[in-house]
């Protein structure tokens, strides 16, 4: 009795390092992700999206209906993930003027008027930052110019 409680414990202790080092890989791509998109780096962020597809098939997600929809929300956690001030990749891609990450971030269902740090949205950071070619991107994608940021200004 006391061999299979240890067995047990074992076995518990085994999942739960599994788990921790589950979400410090997770995190780790999270900050990738947030990275890659204010350097503007498609490439590295198409890696880290073929990443969580190479693990949904490692896990066996299925790919029928259902399947799917199960593998589009792990991308879409990855495309909508935030940093410890609720900014997003595509308001990381704002801030660092990168078009080419806005548009890739956008088609893979990036919230143009998601709202971070300080309420600040993408079309916000890519304003303040000067970055007119983002702005008139981010525009026409639908981000919304009269949102007003903790700071009472708006994007304009």
């Amino acid at each position: 009795m006391v061999k299979a409680q240890q067995e047990a414990a074992e076995k518990e202790l085994e999942r739960e390092e599994e788990e921790r080092r589950r979400k410090r890989e997770e995190a780790k791509r999270r900050k990738r992700m947030l990275e890659a998109a204010f350097d503007g780096d498609l490439d590295e962020m198409q890696s880290i999206l073929n990443e969580v597809s190479q693990l949904d098939d490692k896990n066996g997600i299925p790919k029928d209906e259902i399947g799917m929809i199960a593998r589009r929300c792990h991308q879409m956690a990855v495309v909508e993930c935030q940093d410890a001030n609720e900014n997003t990749p595509l308001s990381e891609a704002g801030g660092g003027g990168s078009v080419d990450a806005i548009v890739f971030l956008v088609e893979r269902g990036g919230n143009p008027n998601s709202i971070g740090a300080w309420g600040r949205t993408p079309l916000y950071r890519a304003a303040f930052g000067g970055h007119m070619e983002a702005v008139e991107c981010l525009l026409q994608f639908g981000a919304d110019p009269r949102t007003y940021a903790h700071d009472g200004n708006t994007p304009a």
